[in-house]
């Protein structure tokens, strides 16, 4: 999962609509809302427009502290945001393509030993958004776009369990106007599909818990 903050909601949304696409999900903020947003569930956080923050150098002190060491990249939109540099992994040119910078995140983690950003797997399930097809043990499961998103997002939060609002608000478009019976109908749709290959549902719902992804851990604390 991304942070996107920026001043501008409607901007931010555009910008997590794009990380949408590449299957990540993506949160977009403004500044002062991060602060309480920013969790342990997220890879990475892209400030936009630096410059445009009170007190950037502590503002990026506070994020970063509150994530648990969260890494910060940032979007500059002048030379001003480059004069920023220093306070990110990396600062990048509202030019570059979302693709390089996604390439360039992922890049960074990997040399600092960091989770990458758009890494998803759990129990055998490969959900990395760069596969072509999600998979199950090696077996290619013809999960929906959507569908992938939603388990990318319960890969994120296991082995907490989630309620279908919390899915809505992290697992879809920001723009999306989804209801909460969609969610259920995407989330038997993933069980069907994976009941055919394997023999067995793959989410559980549970009263005071919610949606959970199931694995040998997960049902072996229900017995």
């Amino acid at each position: 999962m991304i942070l996107i903050v920026h001043t501008s909601q409607k901007q931010a949304k555009e910008i997590a609509d794009v990380f949408y696409y590449m299957g990540i999900p993506a949160s977009a903020r403004r500044p002062k809302e991060a602060l309480s947003e920013i969790s342990l569930y997220y890879r990475a956080v892209l400030i936009c427009k630096p410059s445009a923050l009170p007190c950037p150098e502590e503002y990026a002190d506070r994020l970063r502290a509150l994530g648990g060491g969260v890494p910060l990249f940032a979007l500059a939109e002048g030379i001003e945001d480059f004069a920023l540099a220093p306070l990110f992994e990396a600062i990048f040119d509202s030019e570059d393509s979302s693709a390089r910078i996604l390439l360039r995140i992922r890049e960074i983690q990997r040399s600092k030993g960091l989770p990458l950003l758009g890494a998803y797997s759990l129990a055998g399930l490969s959900l990395d958004c760069d596969l072509s097809c999600p998979q199950y043990c090696d077996t290619p499961i013809p999960f929906t776009k959507t569908e992938a998103m939603i388990l990318r997002y319960l890969v994120r939060t296991y082995p907490d369990g989630t309620d279908v609002h919390h899915i809505l608000r992290y697992a879809m478009r920001p723009a999306s106007l989804s209801d909460p019976s969609g969610i259920r109908t995407h989330i038997y749709g993933i069980n069907r599909k994976f009941l055919s290959k394997t023999g067995r549902r793959l989410i559980a719902s549970t009263p005071g818990e919610g949606y959970k992804i199931l694995t040998p851990e997960s049902k072996a604390a229900t017995v």
